[in-house]
Formats: C-alpha cells, structure tokens, sequence
C-alpha cells in the first residue's frame, strides 16, 4: 500500500516538472537545499520528499537498513547532507545519486540496522 501511495504521489508530481527518472542531480539538490529551509518551496519540498521515498521504496531490503523511524524531512536531511559532502559522486538521474547516498548513509550490518 504504502508503495502504490508513493508511486501515484510521485507520478503526479513528476508529471507537472519532469519525469522522474530525469531530474538531475543538480535539480534534486536544489528541492533539498529549498526543502530545508524554514520558509521553504511547499513544491519543492513535495517534489525532494515523494523523489526520495520513492527510490527508497525501490531499494531492496539488503541495499540500504534505514531505521523505521527515520521519515520524511530526517530522511531529506541525510540526502541532503551526503550529496553536500560528495559533490563529486553525483550522478545522472538522480535516482542513481539518492541510491548511492542512502546506501552509504545506512549501510546495512551498521549501526542502523
């Protein structure tokens, strides 16, 4: 359930900017950097989370062990966080960036497991 949630929110969102397995990088990065900010973008705080939760929910189990309770803007903050401190492991699309990153951030057989 909560994975068809994620895909139609996603796909709505994705329609009215881009499609989803397009967005750069640099784009991502910009909806992060606008989603943490107190008066944030309401768009591009939507468009960071649903971008982020659905790759999330694509990882397989093994991938990345990300705590239950690490949701929403935590989430964005840990993304947000690896690509400022690994500029130059970004990749294209975006969902390659986020994957690296969440599974660097909560590697499993960590801590977070």
């Amino acid at each position: 359930m909560k994975l068809a949630v994620t895909t139609v929110f996603v796909c709505f969102c994705a329609c009215a900017h881009a499609r989803a397995e397009m967005v750069s990088s640099d784009t991502l990065y910009g909806w992060l950097e606008e989603s943490m900010r107190a008066e944030g973008n309401f768009k591009d705080r939507t468009m960071a989370l649903a971008y982020v939760a659905a790759v999330r929910d694509m990882l397989g189990e093994d991938d990345a062990c990300i705590p239950e309770n690490q949701r929403g803007r935590r989430t964005l903050q840990a993304v947000r966080d690896w690509m400022k401190a690994n500029i130059g492991k970004w990749e294209d699309p975006a969902a390659r960036t986020v994957a690296r990153a969440l599974k660097e951030k909560f590697p499993c057989g960590g801590a977070y497991r």
